[in-house]
């Protein structure tokens, strides 16, 4: 109990750390209704983890951590750069295949692409991309119900984790908040972290859709290690250094 009570007060500083840009010991202890030496010990563990930057009687905000945002705040950013990965991913779909669409500001884009390309089995926890789905003929439609996540539009949960199980995935399309080559690939949303397991769990490739934003980044929750991904589109405001250090790692790496 004492574990998950720090993890999800560590939680809550980073998200007053994201919005104020510099937080204060005794300010987040009169705020988070603990002492000042709890506040020190949780500043130092997620400095420790590069989350934030101690600073005399606090901490700034890392440049490189991403926090958790709404889809429609994710859908404003980097447009172009989402639409051509989109795209590309895509093309790798061929008729006859069954798919999973991870909930992202990325993957919802795929589905226009997939008109024409024959009957398609799609295997989705997003409401947003169930919803879009839901017009297409050849889109057969399997929704993954669970505890839904307004900011993300996502079921997520046991619920989802033990449906998910059940089934298996030629091709994962997995969004990712942040990807770091020590850390692998992050989440905000500590919630959020055993269904992307179970995706890459029950899928035979797993193709990663990440602009070059969220490269070196990192965020509070591990998903997994850059080892579980098979294939990563990105744009090409990506440094070449990244992809081929990804490559060197035995990741394809498709850049448009």
């Amino acid at each position: 109990m004492e574990q998950l009570e720090s993890t999800q007060r560590r939680q809550m500083i980073l998200r007053i750390l994201n919005s104020e840009g510099k937080v204060f010991v005794t300010s987040l202890a009169r705020h988070l209704g603990t002492s000042v030496v709890t506040i020190r010990k949780d500043l130092d563990a997620l400095a420790a983890q590069s989350l934030l930057q101690r600073s005399h009687g606090g901490a700034t905000r890392c440049s490189s951590i991403l926090l958790d945002l709404t889809l429609q705040e994710k859908n404003l950013q980097h447009d172009a750069e989402k639409s051509r990965i989109a795209a590309k991913a895509a093309s790798l779909v061929q008729g006859g295949d069954t798919i999973f669409l991870d909930s992202g500001s990325t993957t919802s884009r795929l589905i226009p692409h997939l008109a024409g390309l024959g009957s398609i089995t799609l295997i989705t926890n997003a409401l947003n991309i169930a919803v879009r789905a839901a017009e297409m003929r050849n889109l057969q439609l399997i929704l993954v119900g669970g505890q839904f996540h307004p900011k993300s539009l996502a079921f997520i949960g046991p619920l989802a984790e033990g449906t998910l199980s059940q089934l298996t995935v030629e091709k994962c399309f997995m969004g990712v908040d942040a990807l770091d080559l020590a850390k692998g690939i992050t989440t905000p949303v500590l919630e959020e972290r055993g269904i992307h397991r179970t995706m890459l769990d029950c899928s035979q490739e797993v193709i990663v859709l990440a602009d070059s934003s969220k490269f070196g980044k990192r965020s509070l929750g591990v998903i997994a290690g850059l080892n579980r991904i098979h294939r990563i589109i990105t744009d090409s405001g990506t440094s070449k250094s990244y992809v081929n250090a990804l490559k060197r790692r035995g990741i394809k790496v498709l850049v448009v």
